[in-house]
C-alpha cells in the first residue's frame, strides 16, 4: 500500500547532511565475519563490554538481588577508598513504552506494601548515563537504589526464615521506559562491530546483571502514542503544538524510513534514530520489533506485555495482575481503597485537549505505517486485540 502521495512526498525537505550520514550506514554490510573492526566511523568503548562487570553473588535470603561489592560511589559521593557496601539491583523494570501508562503503574507499585522505591523512575543509565559525558559507573548506578536498599536490608520477614537466617522480603525496581527500544549508540557497544543493526542491546545488559529480573511492557495503539508523544515533548525542544505541524512531522519521518528500507532491514531501520525528530518517533511504535529481541534474550515468562488501554478501562484489576507476576502478596481491601482513590498519572493537559485529535489524513497514514508491525506483533503474542483496528 502507497502510504505516501507524491503531492504530500514533495513537501518534506530531506537535507544533504541527513542523506550522507544515512549514506555512510548504507554502504555496510551485516556484521560480517566475527565482528572484528569498527562499526562505521564510530570507535567501540571497551569500557562499555558488560562481561567485564558481575555476574554476582546474590544473597539467598534476600528476595531482591542484593550483594556485597566493595564501591566507589556512596551516598551521591566518590569515595577515597573503596568501601565493602550491601547493593541491590532491581528487582523489575517497567521497560517500556514511553506515553502508555508507565507512571501510573510505577505510583501502583509504590504503594505496595512488598515494594520499596525511594528513588526515581528513570535513571537512564543503560539508555544514556553509562556513556561517555555522563559516564556513570555502575557503582553510580547501584547508588541511584540506595535508600532502597536500606529499607530492604532493613525489613526481613516476621514469618519467614530461610536455611534458619532472617528472610527479606521487600524488591525494588525501575522505570526507565526508553530502555526498550533506546540502543541509539549501539555501535559504541562492543560485540557490535562491524554491524549495521545491533547485535548487542540493552536486554544483554540487564539479563547479564540479573538473567531473573521481571520486565513490564505496556503498549498503546501506536498511532495514538505518536501523538501523545507530540504534545509531551514540545515542553523539553520547544515547538509550537499543532494538528499541521505534526502531520508534517509524521510526513518526514515515514519517508526517512521508507529510504532507509531500500538499503537496510526494518529491524535496522528501527534502530536508527537519526531517521526522525521528537515531533515524530515513529520507531517506538514497532513494538514487534523490539519485543522479539527481547524474548529472544529473557525468557517469556518473565516479560509481561499489558495492553495500554485495557489497562485504563481496569486499573485495579491489572495492577494487582501486576503484583501476582511480581510474586508479591495479594493487597488487603483497604490498600485496594488506596489504589482507587489514587489519581491517574500524566493525564493529558487542558492546553494539550485545545489543540484537538490528530487530522483524519495523518491517522490514516500513520495506521498504514504501523499496520505490518501490529500484525506480526498480535502473531508473536497470540492476540488480535495488538492489531488495534489497523
Amino acid at each position: 500500500m502507497q502510504l505516501l502521495q507524491s503531492s504530500e512526498s514533495s513537501n518534506i525537505s530531506i537535507t544533504t547532511n541527513r542523506l550522507y550520514n544515512h549514506n555512510l550506514l548504507f554502504r555496510k554490510q551485516i556484521c560480517p565475519g566475527k565482528g572484528l573492526g569498527s562499526a562505521g566511523q564510530t570507535k567501540v568503548n571497551k569500557l562499555l563490554d558488560f562481561h567485564k562487570t558481575g555476574p554476582f553473588m546474590f544473597f539467598k535470603n534476600y528476595k531482591n538481588p542484593c550483594f556485597y561489592r566493595n564501591v566507589t560511589y556512596l551516598g551521591g559521593k566518590e569515595l577515597k577508598m573503596p568501601m565493602l557496601a550491601i547493593r541491590c539491583l532491581p528487582y523489575f523494570f517497567i521497560i517500556g513504552m514511553p506515553k502508555s501508562g508507565t507512571t501510573d503503574v510505577w505510583h501502583g507499585l509504590e504503594q505496595h506494601p512488598g515494594v520499596a522505591i525511594r528513588h526515581g523512575k528513570e535513571p537512564m543509565y543503560f539508555t544514556r548515563r553509562r556513556y561517555p559525558r555522563a559516564n556513570w559507573s555502575l557503582d553510580q548506578y547501584l547508588d541511584h537504589f540506595d535508600a532502597a536498599s536500606d529499607i530492604i536490608k532493613s525489613t526481613p520477614s516476621p514469618d519467614k526464615w530461610t536455611d534458619d537466617d532472617l528472610y527479606y522480603f521487600l524488591v525494588t525496581g525501575e522505570g526507565t521506559v526508553d530502555v526498550s527500544h533506546d540502543n541509539d549508540r549501539w555501535q559504541e557497544i562492543p560485540g557490535n562491530e562491524d554491524c549495521n543493526e545491533p547485535r548487542i542491546l540493552n536486554a544483554h545488559y540487564l539479563y547479564h546483571l540479573n538473567p531473573n529480573m521481571r520486565l513490564i511492557f505496556m503498549m498503546r495503539d501506536p498511532v495514538n502514542r505518536v501523538y501523545s508523544d507530540y504534545l509531551y515533548e514540545s515542553q523539553f525542544f520547544g515547538y509550537n503544538k499543532t494538528v499541521e505541524d505534526f502531520h508534517l512531522a509524521v510526513l518526514e519521518s515515514i519517508t526517512q524510513h521508507m529510504l532507509c528500507r531500500k538499503h537496510f532491514s526494518e529491524r535496522g531501520c528501527a534502530y536508527n534514530s537519526s531517521l526522525e525528530s521528537f515531533k515524530a518517533r515513529l520507531r517506538v511504535g514497532m513494538y514487534y520489533v523490539f519485543l522479539e529481541d527481547w524474548y529472544r534474550v529473557f525468557p517469556k515468562e518473565q516479560v509481561m506485555v499489558i495492553k495500554f488501554e485495557e489497562y485504563m478501562r481496569n486499573r485495579i484489576v491489572y495492577l494487582k495482575e501486576v503484583f501476582k507476576f511480581l510474586k508479591l502478596r495479594p493487597i488487603s481491601v483497604s490498600e485496594e481503597n488506596k489504589q482507587r482513590k489514587r489519581s491517574i498519572s500524566n493525564t493529558r493537559s487542558k492546553e494539550d485537549r485545545q489543540i484537538g485529535d490528530m487530522s483524519k489524513k495523518t491517522r490514516i497514514l500513520l495506521q498504514e505505517f504501523y499496520h505490518p508491525f501490529n500484525k506480526r506483533l498480535s502473531i508473536l503474542l497470540n492476540d488480535n486485540k495488538y492489531m488495534w483496528g489497523s
